[in-house]
């Protein structure tokens, strides 16, 4: 954790001028090619005070080499607080059969790093399976840290199936299904919090439950939230089999995940582990419908697959501060001084940097393989003529736009709204030329703040 010098005044004038103290928390995220990382990435993108001190989060994304104690940035407790696994099950059917990947990440821990486990990082942290009943599950037991005194819940043929069978969303139409959760109130995350309930979304992630496993590093269980609904009766998914007269369902795809852990908090060593079955950091969509039909997979081609469709979606950071109180307290930050519950959120839309790369000609995108190729190997988009800059904001007081670190607008109202998701904007008035950055940042009353930046080439 690293702390700065004193900062005076400027933007901190919500503090009363104060001199303030600026302290990062060094987050890790391991990389994987789940869509999950970038909500993660833009959840961190995330600043707040208290008791004369500005928290900032800084994250980096690691791989394996980081791990194994190569490359710049090492898994280490001088370099980290944090290390977040997401939906990952590369972490513990393959890289997780190293022996050495599996050490380094424990003595992170138990030297005092801090823990996050999502879905795929979950199961990384259990014991694996108390009674593996394929080479599936028993190659994964082969592959966990066991750094959480846990037993997993998680079948191929029926959990996982609503990851397998998700077809490719349609933005606006279809979302992400939510799973209900109860909320435990006995606990630090969650102070303050006034709903005995939450929907989180879910991507087939594990029910948790106690092991009992006799190792003197593994903490006591602390349980944080409880799935709510069986998925099988409340948003049924099924098998399909092609006939004669089409397609017809083969069976029910079966899940058993109900009052288990949807969450955890323990120690290993003298570090914090906070686990999640489903997904805080992505936003659920809510009141949907399940719609199966013969389409392409998310994950591996045309086959049948699900929909979840015609619901609300949440607002963008609809449970993010579970995430970041999650963080700050695994990364060691008192719980008088963790992140507010707040819904303050930042995200540029226009150009959506984190999810593609593009071209565009006076504000038009241009829907072409090739501008997006040539705007890969240029590794970033390319924005020629006049340009309308648009962001996601969620709470905000309001939103500033800067060039290169420069203010040069400051929107004190949305321009449109979406479901529960609000924009902003700006129309770049320079003409510019050559490599710059541009950013937005957006202040809560309290001056609390999050940030979206990109890269991009302006030709004029």
């Amino acid at each position: 954790m690293a702390i700065f010098v004193l900062l005076t005044g400027g933007n901190y004038a919500t503090n009363g001028g104060e001199n303030i103290r600026e302290e990062l928390i060094e987050v890790a995220l391991y990389k994987c090619k789940a869509t999950t990382n970038i909500f993660t990435n833009l959840c961190f993108q995330y600043a707040w005070y208290a008791n004369k001190t500005l928290y900032k989060f800084n994250l980096t994304e690691i791989g394996a080499k980081e791990i194994l104690g190569k490359g710049n940035h090492p898994l280490n407790n001088e370099n980290y607080d944090v290390l977040i696994i997401g939906a990952s099950a590369k972490s513990y059917f393959l890289d997780g059969m190293n022996s050495g990947w599996r050490k380094s990440i424990t003595k992170f821990i138990a030297n005092g790093g801090g823990y996050i486990g999502i879905c795929g990082g979950a199961i990384a942290a259990s014991q694996g399976y108390e009674k593996p009943k394929s080479p599936l599950q028993k190659k994964a037991n082969k592959g966990v840290l066991g750094i959480a005194d846990i037993y997993i819940n998680d079948d191929f043929d029926g959990e996982w199936q609503y990851l397998l069978k998700m077809a490719v969303p349609k933005m606006g139409y279809s979302g992400q299904i939510p799973v209900k959760v109860v909320i435990l109130k006995n606990n630090s995350i969650f102070e303050g919090y006034d709903k005995s309930n939450i929907n989180i979304s879910y991507g087939g992630g594990p029910g948790i439950y106690k092991a009992d496993v006799d190792d003197p590093m593994l903490g006591n269980i602390e349980p944080l939230m409880l799935y709510n609904e069986e998925l099988m009766y409340t948003k049924p998914i099924h098998y399909w089999k092609p006939t004669i007269n089409g397609w017809k369902i083969a069976g029910n795809v079966s899940t058993d995940i109900m009052n288990q852990y949807a969450a955890i908090i323990t120690n290993y060593g003298n570090g914090k582990v906070i686990l999640f079955g489903p997904h805080p950091e992505e936003p659920p969509m809510l009141k949907g419908r399940i719609n199966e039909f013969f389409g392409k997979s998310a994950w591996d081609g045309y086959r049948y697959v699900y929909e979840w469709v015609n619901g609300n979606y949440t607002k963008l950071s609809h449970t993010w501060w579970i995430l970041r109180r999650s963080a700050a307290l695994a990364g060691g930050i008192d719980k008088e001084n963790l992140p507010p519950i707040s819904y303050l959120s930042c995200a540029i839309e226009k150009p959506p940097e984190k999810w593609e790369k593009n071209v565009y000609v006076n504000n038009r995108q241009i829907n072409l393989t090739i501008a997006k190729e040539i705007a890969s190997m240029v590794g970033r988009s390319i924005i020629i003529g006049n340009f309308t800059m648009k962001v996601i904001s969620e709470n905000a007081e309001r939103v500033e736009f800067y060039i290169d670190d420069s203010l040069q607008y400051t929107a004190n109202e949305p321009f449109y709204s979406f479901n529960n998701w609000t924009f902003y904007k700006w129309n770049i008035d320079k003409k510019l030329t050559g490599f710059h950055n541009i950013k937005a940042k957006a202040y809560d009353a309290e001056g609390n703040f999050a940030w979206d930046e990109a890269d991009v080439l302006f030709l004029w």
